[in-house]
């Protein structure tokens, strides 16, 4: 983390280089959350030229090939509002991703710089991702915690055993959540057996989490 506060303070001060420009920006840093295997995040960057004259802006190009920056047109009057999209691709990254979008004016020495800050976090948390039991021991059921961040958009609404000598049970928690109980039917032999949940999205976009349970 402290190296991506590095890099937005080295982002604004080129941002500040650029700020007597002709444009004024609604926003110059869009912050925002998908989960993974979300295929792309929009961003919009809006603009009006508070000039007296025409401003051309000659190009805008981003810092990574997994972002892409459009602009309607080149030239604005004065007054008149613009706006430029961002579309971030994330692929197979994780974590916080900060991309940068810079803004050429024709005229003006420093480019004007943009921010898009992503952060592409788990789907859903299942705590803990392990439960098991010593051989011997009572069969007695345990839970897993399912937190599903609201604004992900999830319903889990199955939970399978890959092992029949381990029972699973899912059941919604009042706060939105879920639990899932497990059961071995026995504890007198060795048994590794994969949960999946299963869950779909808004968009009806099937989904599947996966967590363990053991006899040791």
């Amino acid at each position: 983390m402290a190296r991506i506060a590095l890099l937005l303070a080295f982002l604004g001060m080129l941002g500040t280089a650029a700020a007597e420009s002709a444009l004024q920006w609604d926003r110059k840093t869009v912050e925002a959350s998908l989960a993974p295997g979300e295929k792309t995040l929009r961003a919009e960057f809006g603009f009006v030229n508070t000039s007296q004259a025409p401003v051309t802006i000659d190009s805008v190009k981003s810092s990574c090939g997994c972002t892409t920056a459009g602009l309607e047109k080149k030239v604005y009057q004065p007054g008149e509002h613009g706006r430029i999209t961002a579309v971030f691709t994330p692929g197979s990254r994780k974590g916080t991703q900060v991309k940068g979008i810079r803004v050429a004016v024709r005229g003006e020495r420093e480019p004007i710089i943009l921010t898009l800050v992503s952060h592409i976090g788990p789907a859903l948390q299942i705590a803990p991702s392990l439960v098991f039991w010593r051989a011997g021991d009572a069969p007695r059921p345990k839970t897993l915690r399912v937190t599903v961040p609201a604004e992900m958009g999830l319903r889990v609404n199955r939970v399978t055993s890959n092992d029949p000598r381990m029972d699973a049970v899912l059941e919604p928690d009042k706060g939105g959540g879920y639990h899932v109980t497990v059961t071995p039917k026995a504890t007198d032999r060795p048994i590794t057996a994969v949960l999946t949940l299963q869950a779909v999205t808004r968009e009806g976009e099937a989904k599947a989490f996966q967590a363990y349970a053991q006899v040791k």
